[in-house]
């Protein structure tokens, strides 16, 4: 006996049958894209420089901040040293920017305790030992 399909049955398996083209249109789509992308021009250059090459330059120019306790003590003004005079201890050190910050640790609340105040600067990675021999260290508090 032969099986005869009614039109809504029809109408049922062509769905089903143009639901997996869909699915292997949009496949082959995605695939041919990040292919075509892999070795086109949108991979030559990226913000200026070329990918798969090595920029010296952004290396020589990477900066970090490094920081001391100014020594500065609750209930006392004008106590620890500035900015400025702390920047002699980075001598022969290009200094970019300084700013005072707090190194956000809880402090017990009483007169002579330290502040958390920081002395922070920024200076060229390269440069970052010769600040770490003197006392420094890398700050990893706020940036401002």
């Amino acid at each position: 006996m032969e099986e005869t399909l009614t039109p809504l049955a029809m109408a049922g398996e062509s769905m089903k049958f143009n639901s997996h083209k869909k699915i292997l249109l949009v496949i082959g789509l995605s695939m041919a894209f990040s292919m075509g992308c892999a070795n086109h021009h949108c991979r030559i250059k990226k913000e200026g420089a070329q990918l798969g090459r090595v920029d010296t330059s952004a290396a020589k120019d990477e900066k970090v901040l490094v920081a001391k306790p100014d020594g500065s003590k609750q209930c006392q003004d004008k106590s620890g040293r500035s900015l400025d005079r702390m920047a002699a201890d980075l001598s022969g050190i290009e200094i970019f920017r300084q700013f005072k910050a707090d190194d956000g640790m809880m402090r017990i609340q009483v007169c002579g305790a330290p502040t958390g105040t920081h002395n922070v600067y920024e200076i060229l990675k390269s440069d970052e030992k010769k600040a770490l021999d003197v006392g420094f260290q890398v700050w990893k508090g706020p940036k401002k």
